[in-house]
């Protein structure tokens, strides 16, 4: 979850749309995937 930082194992590859039992937020999946690659690349480029 880009929310909370919660992984979660229990998604297929069927699962587009799921709810972080850590926060409750609604997620998309690949808007979330995009979300955690978009934070990393800044966190990289930030370290650099």
């Amino acid at each position: 979850c880009n929310e909370c930082g919660h992984i979660n194992y229990a998604l297929t590859l069927a699962d587009r749309v799921w709810t972080c039992p850590g926060c409750g937020t609604m997620l998309d999946r690949d808007g979330n995937a995009a979300r955690n690659i978009r934070d990393e690349g800044r966190w990289l480029v930030g370290a650099a």
